[in-house]
């Protein structure tokens, strides 16, 4: 699990970053307004920088003047310091004591990076993802963190070894994305330093090592990553690296929920679900899930959009409810999520927002999804029918051990009577998953002697080969076999 997931990611959307005070570098009589103005007529950027901040923070006894101050940043941007045109870009951007302007926020940000500054990449590309003024490229947003990442930004650093790590609009590639957060752990990034915790935890480019994981865990909650706390929790929680301790584990969920993290209460209500450490409540257990959801918690979302879809014994369904949450979780690429979403919309007869759920849990792996998704260019369910589809997608299904789905493929390349060659074709795939004892080949192969298509009709063999699917536990087989002793044809 890294530290920036897909709900983190949605939330660095939302925020931009700050910039500290310039430190002064004037005699003291000179930082006085009066000095300051002398400076900045002689052409002394950081002057008017300083101008700008005092009258944009109302400081030596002067009153708060957006006007006064954004002309003088407006000088100094000029005369390129960084922060000037930085501060001028967060204020169009963030409304402070002016209109929002996108393009001028953007054109701000724009000169700052021009003029060196390792934070103003970052905010040109949060406006790029937001598509707050600019088209969404990702290409130029990973090209942006690079820029910040190359001048030294830690926090770039680790957003690059997230899109690596997670292979979001990049190449998935593990080397890279540790090299990356090491860059950031070694900038004393906090984030990074669980990020790198999860590579020895999960043993991915280095040797598993869960001692060296918890140390990395403890950093970062010594450089006030509050989030560390899940992190400890969990290893605590799974007897990694420390003995298996649910008080422990609780402690350190109850210290992240109090920093407000969903992941804490998730955690903290799965516990009080099953009576880890705590006395069983499922109704504590529901309140912290609905909050942990409420907050942003993909997987609380999930369980209580599943909740109430089935909500047990004394209670009706809810399914606009369901809908509701499941459709939260979804959209943070929550793939059972995803799934369930779209397959509540099929039964509603909802086709169109069906397949687009359906289709993005298939482009994340989900086997059920993929076959589903088939399913749907088969029967022309909210997209075009489309048997070449179908059959693409029924064996992807069958490489990812979805055996069914090179049978479902054999089955529309028989129904369909394209040809001699698509027959041969499938039979070689139901004779191929059926020596990988799937029972469903079995059965078609069976059917298709019994009824004389494609192979001449042979009831024996049509037999033997349901003889092997009961052998396997098929009922279906059984009711077959009894069909054909009961006509007598065996």
């Amino acid at each position: 699990m890294r530290i920036i997931t897909k709900a983190v990611l949605s939330v660095i959307l939302l925020t931009n970053f700050t910039v500290s005070n310039a430190s002064p570098v004037f005699k003291k009589h000179e930082l006085t307004v009066e000095g300051l103005v002398q400076k900045a007529q002689k052409g002394e950027a950081h002057a008017s920088f300083l101008l700008g901040e005092i009258f944009r923070k109302g400081l030596q006894g002067h009153r708060p003047d957006k006007k006064k101050s954004i002309s003088f940043y407006k000088i100094a941007s000029k005369l390129g310091h960084s922060k000037d045109s930085y501060n001028l870009g967060l204020m169009f951007d963030s409304s402070k004591g002016v209109r929002r302007n996108n393009s001028l926020a953007y054109a701000f940000y724009k000169r700052s990076s021009d003029q060196g500054n390792a934070i103003a990449p970052i905010n040109m590309a949060v406006m790029h993802m937001k598509e707050q003024g600019v088209k969404r490229s990702w290409s130029k947003i990973i090209n942006l963190y690079a820029l910040s990442a190359s001048r030294g930004n830690g926090k770039a650093m680790n957003m690059l070894g997230y899109f690596y790590a997670e292979g979001e609009h990049v190449p998935l590639n593990h080397k890279l994305a540790y090299d990356y957060y090491l860059k950031a752990v070694g900038l004393g990034y906090g984030e990074a330093y669980i990020n790198v915790g999860t590579y020895y935890e999960e043993g991915h480019i280095v040797e598993k090592n869960f001692y060296v994981a918890l140390t990395y865990y403890k950093k970062a909650l010594d450089l006030g990553v509050s989030e560390a706390h899940v992190y400890i929790g969990q290893m605590h929680y799974h007897a990694k690296g420390v003995e298996q301790d649910y008080i422990q584990a609780l402690k350190h969920y109850k210290s992240a929920v109090d920093k407000g993290s969903a992941k804490g209460l998730s955690l903290l209500a799965g516990m009080y679900s099953r009576g880890e450490g705590v006395t069983v409540n499922p109704d504590k257990a529901f309140i912290l899930y609905l909050k942990a959801a409420k907050r942003g918690d993909a997987e609380a979302q999930l369980f209580v959009g599943d909740f109430y879809r089935y909500p047990g014994d004394g209670f009706d369904p809810e399914p606009k409810k369901a809908i509701k949450y499941y459709l939260m979780a979804a959209k943070q690429g929550n793939v059972t999520a995803q799934l369930k979403l779209g397959l509540m919309y099929a039964s509603k007869r909802k086709k169109k927002p069906a397949y687009k759920w359906v289709k993005l849990a298939a482009l994340q792996g989900d086997t059920t999804a993929i076959l589903t998704l088939a399913e749907f260019y088969k029967n022309g369910s909210g997209v075009k029918k489309n048997y070449s589809l179908a059959i693409k997608y029924y064996l992807r299904a069958a490489k990812l051990g979805k055996l069914e789905g090179q049978v479902e493929a054999a089955s529309l390349l028989i129904t369909k009577k394209l040809g001699e060659k698509y027959e041969e074709r499938a039979i070689k795939l139901l004779k191929d998953a059926a020596s990988q004892n799937e029972t469903s080949a079995m059965l078609k192969i069976g059917s298709l002697y019994e009824t004389g298509i494609i192979f001449q009709k042979d009831v024996k063999e049509a037999a033997s080969w349901y003889k092997k699917a009961l052998e396997l536990g098929s009922y279906k087989a059984k009711r077959r076999l009894k069909f054909i002793e009961d006509y007598g044809a065996i």
